[in-house]
């Protein structure tokens, strides 16, 4: 009884989407403070059911902004892959790491965590001097 049990279980788990993301950390590396970057993740449904993607949250504050948004928000069929796009507004210098939340109808998976991360760094003004000079040879 316990294996026919056991079958079951197996046969209702396998029949559900389920989503894989194999990079969750998108590192920018070194950016120019105050600038807009583009990011995407891939996010594939490995499951044997279709998966609805219901949408990104945006998060904003004074070090830094994510804007979160789908290319084509809606149904994701077995085996297919899912983009989400975000526009990422880099902090003041110093390093910085944000999360964003992807939602979802697969059981055990309704939210999905996405980080992005890296550096900001301040650019070094060029001097008159150095400027001068260099036109000038």
């Amino acid at each position: 009884m316990s294996a026919i049990g056991l079958g079951l279980f197996m046969l209702v788990r396998t029949n559900r989407p389920s989503i894989e993301v194999p990079i969750r950390v998108c590192d920018l590396g070194t950016v120019v403070p105050k600038t807009r970057y583009p990011v995407a993740f891939v996010l594939h449904n490995s499951g044997s059911e279709p998966v609805h993607f219901l949408g990104a949250n945006s998060y904003c504050s004074a070090k830094g902004c994510i804007s979160s948004f789908t290319s084509e928000p809606g149904s994701v069929e077995p085996g297919e892959d899912f983009e989400v796009k975000a526009t990422f507004r880099t902090p003041a210098p110093g390093r910085f790491r944000y999360n964003f939340v992807v939602y979802a109808d697969a059981p055990g998976q309704s939210s999905i965590r996405l980080t992005i991360q890296g550096e900001s760094v301040a650019a070094q003004p060029v001097s008159a001097e150095y400027t001068a000079r260099a036109v000038a040879d």
